[in-house]
C-alpha cells in the first residue's frame, strides 16, 4: 500500500526558516532593550536617591548651623562633624575646629575627644601632642572610653606626657571595662610582660581572650588564634600531597591489586604517608610563629620534613620498580 506524502515546496521551507530567524532576532532585540532599560532605570533611581540624600544633608546642616549659632553644644559638635567629613557642607577643617572647640568648651565629651584626635594626628592642624593629651584627659575624666584608651596609649608611649606605665595600665583598664577591644589587648599585653602591673599570665589570658572575642587582630595573633595567609606555594604543596595520597590509595583498590608483593605494599604505604604529611603541613601552615608555640611549630616542621624525605625516596622506588617491571619480557613474567 502506497502512502501519500505532502511535498513542501523549497520556497515555503525558506520562508518558514526566515520567519523563525526573524522571531529569534526580535526576541534578542527585546531582551537587549529590557536589559538596557533596567540598567538605566537603576542608575536613574540611584541618582535621584543620592540627590535626595544630599538635599536632606544640606537642609540638616542649615538647621544645625542655626541651632549652633544659638549656643547648643550638641549642634555645634554635629556641625563640626559635618565640616570635618564634608557631609551637607564643603569639607573645611578650619570650620570643623572652630565648632569642635565651641562644643568642647561647653563640656561636650565627643568634641573634646575629636579635638584630641586632630591634635594627636595633625589632621587639619599642626601636630600638638601636649594639646592632644589635654583634650584626651578632659574627655577621659568624663568617662569617654575612646579617650581613656587614647590616654593610656599616650602614657604608655610618653607622647605629650612623661612615660608612666602604671598610669597607662590604669586608663587602659577603665577603657577595657567599657568594652574597648584595643584597650583589653593592651592591658592583657601589660599583664603578660608585667609592665606597669604585676606579671600575671592568667589575668593576661583573660583580657586577651576578651579582646579576641571582639575580633581584635592583635589579640588573635598573640594567642595564636589567627591563621596566617597561605602562599601559592603552600597551597600547591598541600594540594599535591592530598592528590598523590588519594590517587595511590584509589589505585590500590582497583581490581587485581593486593598486598601480595612488596611494590604494592610500598604504594599503599606511600599513599598513607602522603595524606599524613598533608595533615602535618596543614597544621604547620595554620600555626602562627609565636613565642608560646614556637617549640610546637619546630617539632611539626621537623616531622613534616622527615615524612617528605621518606615520601620522595618511596616515590623514586615506585617509579624505578615500575620501569623494571615494564622491561621484563612477557614470556618471563
Amino acid at each position: 500500500m502506497l502512502h501519500a506524502y505532502t511535498v513542501v515546496p523549497p520556497q515555503a521551507i525558506k520562508c518558514h526558516l526566515w520567519e523563525c530567524d526573524k522571531l529569534r532576532f526580535s526576541w534578542r532585540v527585546i531582551v537587549a532593550v529590557i536589559c538596557v532599560v533596567a540598567v538605566c532605570g537603576v542608575a536613574l533611581v540611584r541618582q535621584v536617591h543620592n540627590r535626595g540624600v544630599e538635599k536632606r544633608l544640606v537642609e540638616d546642616a542649615q538647621a544645625c548651623h542655626a541651632r549652633a549659632e544659638q549656643g547648643d553644644a550638641f549642634s555645634q559638635y554635629t556641625l563640626a562633624l559635618m565640616y570635618h567629613h564634608g557631609k551637607g557642607v564643603p569639607q573645611n577643617y578650619g570650620e570643623a575646629l572652630h565648632w569642635y572647640r565651641k562644643a568642647a568648651d561647653q563640656g561636650n565629651v565627643k568634641a573634646q575627644y575629636a579635638l584630641g584626635y586632630l591634635d594627636y594626628m595633625g589632621e587639619g592642624v599642626p601636630q600638638n601632642l601636649n594639646e592632644a593629651f589635654n583634650w584626651y584627659h578632659k574627655a577621659a575624666e568624663q568617662g569617654d572610653s575612646k579617650a581613656q584608651y587614647a590616654l593610656g596609649l599616650s602614657f604608655y608611649e610618653g607622647r605629650g606626657v612623661a612615660q608612666d606605665r602604671v598610669e597607662s595600665a590604669r586608663w587602659y583598664r577603665k577603657a577595657a571595662d567599657q568594652g574597648i577591644a584595643q584597650a583589653q589587648y593592651c592591658l592583657g599585653y601589660m599583664y603578660y610582660y608585667g609592665q606597669g602591673v604585676p606579671q600575671d599570665r592568667a589575668e593576661a589570658d583573660r583580657w586577651l581572650h576578651k579582646a579576641a572575642s571582639q575580633g581584635d587582630e592583635n589579640a588573635k595573633l598573640f594567642l595564636g588564634l589567627k591563621q596566617t595567609k597561605w602562599t601559592k606555594t603552600q597551597i600547591f604543596v598541600l594540594s599535591f600531597k592530598l592528590i598523590l595520597g588519594i590517587s595511590l590509595l584509589i589505585g590500590f583498590m582497583l581490581p587485581g591489586m593486593s598486598l601480595g608483593n612488596v611494590r604494592q605494599r610500598v604504594i599503599t604505604g606511600t599513599g598513607v604517608l602522603s595524606l599524613l604529611s598533608a595533615g602535618l603541613s596543614w597544621l604547620s601552615f595554620t600555626h602562627v610563629e609565636m613565642q608560646q608555640t614556637k617549640s610546637i611549630l619546630i617539632a611539626l616542621s621537623l616531622i613534616t620534613w622527615l615524612l617528605d624525605g621518606t615520601l620522595l625516596v618511596l616515590l623514586i622506588y615506585i617509579l624505578g620498580s615500575g620501569k623494571k617491571a615494564d622491561a621484563v619480557p612477557l614470556r618471563q613474567r
